[in-house]
């Protein structure tokens, strides 16, 4: 009997597939392209249902190209390109597509995002709705169903809670000296005013609780003694106050001057004599 092992002249080798990286005689379908258009959107990150809902052979094309390499598996829902970027904010990106489309971007990510004073890069936050039962063990996430339409934005194609909505949801954990700089910042910048950080608070059902004392005490010292603003004058104007280091009590405006401009012009009419 033979020896297994011994090769025959004019034999061929048996074809046990392409090898990790070996894509030379793999076709570009039109999945591929569709899903590289999606992944151009989402920091080159695509979801396993995204490429199904792309064609029926969806399922068996994950297979092939996790095989050659083509594409590479971040989570068990999340695929991305080769040359995705791995960085934080592909990081944000693939915790987003794990969660889901209906996450939001909250907490401190959503301060990075908004570029709030001191909030380093760490693990994504996400806001998904109440009763959720959804798990991301690479980030932390919270199930609130009270966030409206007029607190959320849009920031590099993630749906982000607004400037005002993540200082009220960063104020129960935070000091009064950072509360302060960001409130400092964001309304310097007209990112937001002491008017809508009010509103989502009453929205919230947040104002009177002690966890936001220190917020409401600051947002306090924005507005004049009889209620919000008038005019973004006077808000600048409130601003400089603080940044002064003047107390909060100077009174937001002065009182009104009076002119007899009959007096006037004839003291005007004596002087050309």
């Amino acid at each position: 009997m033979a020896d297994a092992r011994t090769s025959y002249r004019g034999a061929r080798p048996v074809d046990r597939g392409l090898g990790p990286g070996d894509d030379r005689h793999m076709t570009t379908t039109p999945i591929d392209t569709a899903i590289a258009a999606t992944a151009e959107r989402q920091l080159g990150r695509f979801t396993r249902a995204q490429v199904r809902a792309c064609g029926p052979d969806g399922s068996s094309l994950i297979t092939s190209r996790l095989r050659t390499g083509r594409w590479v598996r971040l989570t068990s829902r999340v695929l991305c390109l080769p040359d995705a970027h791995r960085n934080w904010m592909g990081d944000l990106w693939t915790a987003h597509l794990h969660v889901g489309h209906d996450s939001v971007v909250s907490h401190r990510s959503a301060a990075r995002l908004h570029g709030l004073p001191g909030v380093a890069p760490s693990t994504p936050c996400l806001t998904v709705p109440s009763g959720s039962n959804r798990r991301y063990g690479a980030g932390r996430l919270f199930q609130r169903g009270d966030l409206a339409p007029g607190q959320l934005v849009r920031i590099g194609g993630l749906t982000v809670t607004s400037v005002a909505r993540t200082i009220v949801d960063l104020a129960p954990g935070s000091t009064k000296r950072v509360l302060e700089t960001w409130l400092d910042q964001a309304t310097a910048e007209r990112l937001v005013t002491p008017d809508e950080l009010l509103a989502v608070m009453r929205l919230c059902g947040c104002r009177g609780k002690a966890s936001l004392g220190i917020l409401e005490e600051l947002v306090s010292c924005y507005l004049p003694r009889f209620g919000p603003c008038a005019a973004d004058l006077e808000r600048s104007f409130r601003h400089v106050i603080r940044l002064a280091g003047l107390p909060p009590e100077c009174p937001s405006t002065a009182a009104p001057v009076t002119m007899d401009l009959r007096s006037s012009v004839t003291a005007r009419g004596c002087s050309r004599a």
